[in-house]
């Protein structure tokens, strides 16, 4: 399913500009406590988190992951403050003509912990866009 993955060290010339969805592998390496926007604090555990997200806009998948690479100046979605602190350590891109993030978001549901939930999810009826499990030694 995934057309491509990118582990880190991540170079934005490599990833395509195309239209698609991806998912963010990060590491959290210490518990900690992050407020997230309106919805308050909450603590993270250390671990692994798998975020999903779209890029159907003008710049695409380049465009959107760009932003995720870099630290965000004025934090705009839940996953900047979550990034503040966390690793990403790999991208997979899906090349995509139609939006199925919600239904990797649904996939990942019944796979992994849900932390925080509506996280990242607003308007739609997934659990969240953020998964979590504890990391393998």
């Amino acid at each position: 399913m995934t057309d491509q993955k990118f582990s880190n060290p991540f170079v934005i010339d490599e990833i395509p500009r195309a239209k698609g969805i991806y998912l963010l592998e990060m590491e959290l390496p210490l518990d900690t406590e992050i407020e997230i926007g309106k919805n308050g604090s909450y603590l993270f555990r250390s671990g692994c988190y798998y975020y999903t997200g779209s890029a159907f806009g003008p710049g695409g998948l380049r465009g959107r992951l760009s932003h995720h690479l870099r630290p965000a100046s004025k934090p705009h979605w839940h996953i900047d403050r979550l990034k503040e602190h966390a690793i990403i350590t790999n991208i997979s891109v899906f090349h995509a003509d139609r939006d199925f993030e919600h239904e990797l978001a649904m996939r990942l549901a019944k796979e992994f912990q849900v932390p925080v939930p509506g996280f990242g999810s607003s308007g739609c009826n997934c659990p969240a866009h953020l998964f979590y499990r504890v990391k393998e030694n």
